[in-house]
């Protein structure tokens, strides 16, 4: 692994490569989510240029790989934003536009060494296994998945729930993929893993948009408590109450692949067609 500083030198750098195929509103969304990118960075196993990345959702993350150790990069992307596959298109990155619920991964078995599974879940309008199922079964016998989720046990959460109010986005009006349908907590996360073929190397609670270094972290925490902010605070205090789930797991051996717990939900009951 390497340091939060380490990672965002290196981010800056790839991210100053592939800029110009982002539009405006790409460009905010970066810079919104930048401390969530490269915290995940300096998160997840070592990287060389015979690492064979999968990425589930496009981001910048696959594309910084790529350009900054050279390893062979695949990304699955949804159809409803096609604009990704130009940007893949560009540095030579492969990409796919799936309905997970719908379509498998069109990827081969046990041909992946880092599957990225990062913001995707929360957007599953079904039970996530089948999912699972198949990024085991694609993960190399020694490979790691990166996977992280928001946390639906944070104390604004809790809070909110307290006085009456619903923590949850609402829905969203026209489209199944942009809601976030249901948050987890850690517990039921490695217990679906486990279930689906996987070991929990590491797991952990983090708020992505800060420096998690200790000084960064006591210098903001006196300023939210300058401030009168209270939810970093039961942050500090309590990891678990953190505003996201992260966790490294990696391909069980004594697990037996089934196939028929691999098929897309909607591809058999064809409840939405």
């Amino acid at each position: 692994m390497i340091t939060f500083t380490e990672a965002e030198k290196l981010l800056q750098k790839s991210y100053s490569e592939i800029k110009k195929y982002h539009n405006e509103k790409g460009h905010q969304y970066i810079k919104l989510h930048w401390n969530r990118y490269v915290n995940l960075l300096s998160f997840m196993p070592p990287v060389k240029d015979t690492t064979r990345v999968l990425e589930i959702g496009a981001s910048i993350l696959s594309s910084h790989l790529h350009l900054t150790y050279g390893c062979p990069t695949t990304v699955i992307y949804h159809p409803l934003e096609p604009e990704w596959k130009n940007r893949f298109d560009s540095i030579g990155i492969d990409s796919f536009a799936v309905e997970l619920m719908k379509e498998p991964l069109p990827v081969e078995n046990n041909s992946f060494d880092l599957v990225l599974f990062n913001e995707v879940m929360e957007h599953f309008p079904l039970h996530p296994a089948f999912f699972f199922c198949q990024l085991f079964q694609k993960l190399s016998k020694k490979g790691s998945l990166v996977f992280s989720v928001p946390n639906f046990a944070t104390s604004e959460k809790i809070f909110q729930m307290l006085s009456g109010r619903n923590p949850q986005d609402m829905m969203d009006k026209k489209y199944i993929y942009y809601a976030h349908h249901r948050e987890p907590v850690m517990e039921e996360c490695c217990s679906i893993i486990q279930h689906c073929g996987g070991i929990i190397k590491c797991r952990k609670w983090m708020d992505l948009d800060e420096n998690p270094g200790l000084l960064p972290s006591l210098k903001l925490l006196c300023f939210h408590l300058y401030r009168r902010r209270v939810h970093p605070f039961f942050h500090f205090l309590f990891p678990s109450m953190r505003k996201y789930i992260l966790i490294i797991a990696g391909k069980d051996p004594a697990y037996t692949p089934d196939e028929s717990l691999c098929i897309p939900p909607l591809s058999a009951s064809r409840e939405y067609e």
